[in-house]
C-alpha cells in the first residue's frame, strides 16, 4: 500500500520543520510513501528536497488570499490520500479547508508550544476543530494551552518526534571529562524564549572566568541586549557571537558542552543533534525536555529561573564531578532511537491508521 501524502508549509528555506521535512522526503520508502509539498516559497538553499515534487504557488500575488483555491488546485494535480499541514497558520488553516472541499482527510501539526499569542491563532484553532481528521505533534501537548490541549485529544493524535539526521564526520572521537577550559556552545535566535538571561547570569557565577568560553551560533532581536547584559556582567569578553551559522556541526564538534535554557520548545532539534554527534547538554526542566529526555539520556537539567543552578552545573563539570564522557556516550546510545527509518515508520503506521478508520 502506497500512501500519497500533501505537505503544506509557506517556506522551504528556514528552521526546524523545514529540516524535518527534508529528512522525510530523502528517506522515505517509495513502496510506502509518495510525497509531494504545496509551498509559497520554494528556496532551497539550507534544505535538499530534489527527491520531492513541489507544487509551488501559481500566483504569489495571492499570498495569503486566495490560499484556498491555490491548495485545491494542488490537490487536483497531485491527488494525495492525505493533506499534512505544517506551518504558519496562513497556510495550515487554508490547507484544512481546502481538504475538506476535495474530500481528503487532513492532518494537521503541532510542531511548537500552542498558545493563543496572536488573532491568526483562532483561524488555525477553528479549522483544525471543524476540519482536521487527526493531529500529529513532534512535542508533548502538555505545554500548550489549555484548548489546545484539549483539542489535541478531542481528534485522533499521535507524538512522533523528529530525526536526527547528522554527517558522521563530525561525531567526537576523544571527549575530555574535565577540560581545561569548558567550550560552551549556545545555537538558537537570540530570543525571549531561548532565555539568554539566564545563561549569561549563570555565567557570571563561575569561578573562574579563565576556565570557560561560550560560543554563540545565532542572531535575533534581543543581539543587543544580550551583549549590553554581557558587558554588564563583565563576560563578554569570553564570549565568540558567530551569528547565523548554516552549517553548524563542525562548531559542535570542537565544543564541550551545548547548553539549552529555553522558556519552551517543540521538539528540541539541536540537543538530539548534539547527541548524536557525542556533545553532552545542559538543558532547562521544561516539558519538553522532561517529556523527551531522561537521567540516563547524556543530558542535565537545571531550572530555567535559577542562574545559580545553571552555574552550579557549569562549576560541577569544571571539576570533573559531573562526568562529560559518560554523557557522551549516553547520549550517543540514546540518540538512535530518533533515526529518519523510525521517524518514518511511526508517520506510515499513523497515516494507515488514520485512512483506515475514515474508510470505516
Amino acid at each position: 500500500m502506497t500512501i500519497k501524502v500533501l505537505h503544506c508549509m509557506h517556506s522551504l528555506h528556514g528552521g526546524g520543520a523545514e529540516r524535518q521535512l527534508s529528512i522525510m522526503v530523502n528517506h522515505q520508502d517509495s513502496e510506502k510513501l509518495e510525497m509531494a509539498i504545496f509551498c509559497v516559497n520554494d528556496d532551497m538553499s539550507n534544505v535538499n528536497l530534489n527527491k520531492c515534487n513541489i507544487l509551488k504557488i501559481k500566483d504569489p500575488d495571492n499570498y495569503p488570499f486566495k490560499m484556498v483555491q491555490e491548495i485545491c488546485s494542488a490537490i487536483d494535480e497531485f491527488q494525495p490520500d492525505i493533506v499534512h499541514t505544517w506551518l504558519p497558520p496562513s497556510i495550515s488553516a487554508p490547507a484544512l479547508v481546502a481538504a475538506r472541499i476535495r474530500n481528503k482527510v487532513a492532518v494537521a501539526s503541532y510542531r511548537n508550544k500552542k498558545i493563543f499569542e496572536s488573532w491568526i491563532r483562532l483561524p488555525e484553532f477553528f479549522s483544525t476543530l471543524f476540519f482536521a481528521n487527526a493531529i500529529v505533534s513532534n512535542n508533548s501537548p502538555t505545554q500548550s494551552s489549555y484548548l489546545f490541549r484539549k483539542l489535541f485529544y478531542l481528534k485522533k493524535n499521535d507524538v512522533i518526534p523528529n530525526a536526527v539526521d547528522v554527517p558522521f564526520e563530525y561525531i567526537r572521537k576523544d571527549v575530555d571529562s574535565s577540560p581545561d577550559v569548558l567550550n560552551i556552545l549556545f545555537v538558537g535566535r537570540i530570543t525571549d524564549q531561548k532565555n539568554w538571561q539566564v545563561l549569561l547570569r549563570a555565567l557570571a557565577g563561575i569561578k573562574n572566568n579563565n576556565r570557560w568560553k561560550l560560543t554563540v551560533c545565532g542572531k535575533g532581536e534581543d543581539e543587543e541586549k544580550f551583549i549590553s547584559l554581557a558587558q554588564s556582567l563583565e563576560v563578554y569578553g569570553n564570549i565568540n557571537m558567530l551569528g547565523y551559522i548554516k552549517d553548524v556541526y563542525p562548531v559542535m564538534s570542537q565544543s564541550d558542552l551545548l547548553v539549552l535554557p529555553s522558556w519552551y520548545e517543540g521538539m528540541p532539534n539541536v540537543v538530539l543533534e548534539a547527541m548524536t554527534l557525542g556533545l553532552p547538554s545542559v538543558v532547562s526542566s521544561i516539558d519538553a525536555h522532561t517529556s523527551l529526555f531522561d537521567n540516563n539520556s547524556g543530558v542535565v537539567f537545571f531550572d530555567p529561573k535559577k542562574p545559580d543552578e545553571l552555574a552550579s552545573v557549569f562549576n560541577e563539570i569544571s571539576r570533573g564531578v559531573i562526568d562529560l564522557k559518560k554523557l557522551s556516550s549516553d547520549g550517543l546510545m540514546f540518540s538512535k532511537r530518533f533515526t529518519p527509518k523510525i521517524m518514518l515508520e511511526k508517520y506510515f503506521s499513523f497515516y494507515r491508521k488514520i485512512l483506515n478508520e475514515d474508510k470505516n
